[in-house]
């Protein structure tokens, strides 16, 4: 089941929901891959470009609330770094997995938890931001607003440690 936009989901009306939305489309892309027409070429561009997409998410919200002096970062940051990392094996595991049955089992572990993340940490932490979004929309004002990342659906990061992040960080 996709995940829907809802007014509970909403953080500050601005970059930080937007970027919530984009996210929100790339995990229900990335479900629909999944449970429909398997495609092995684009199941993996939908998995490098939310991996990259999340990445970037995960610095610009860091950086706001850095600059806002949010007085839950670092246990915000930990939370981050958890699902960074946890979405760095199974990306891992999906890159390396020999047959189309084994990408559709990990692909559907992947959907289910990114599911479930994504709101749960969106209403039990992100809305904690809620007091400090008018002094971030001063900051989030020099931000650009994120677009669609694109790769060619080809490219696989080199397979190392840190999978698809090794591929981001050597650009």
């Amino acid at each position: 089941m996709a995940i829907s936009w809802r007014d509970e989901l909403a953080v500050d009306a601005g970059v930080i929901d937007d970027d919530h939305k984009h996210l929100i489309e790339i995990v229900n892309q990335f479900t629909d891959l999944v449970a429909g027409s398997f495609q092995r070429q684009a199941l993996l561009a939908v998995a490098r470009e939310l991996w990259e997409y999340t990445h970037v998410h995960f610095q610009r919200e860091e950086e706001l609330q850095r600059r806002v002096q949010y007085p839950f970062l670092v246990a915000h940051k930990h939370e981050h770094e958890d699902l960074m990392r946890r979405l760095e094996m199974i990306l891992d595991e999906l890159y390396d997995a020999g047959s189309i049955h084994r990408m559709q089992t990990i692909g559907r572990e992947l959907a289910e938890l990114l599911k479930r993340w994504l709101v749960d940490h969106i209403i039990h932490s992100d809305r904690r931001m809620r007091p400090y979004v008018e002094q971030m929309r001063q900051h989030a004002a020099q931000m650009n607003r994120l677009k669609k990342i694109a790769r060619p659906p080809q490219t696989r990061p080199a397979p190392t440690r840190s999978g698809p992040a090794a591929a981001v960080r050597s650009r």
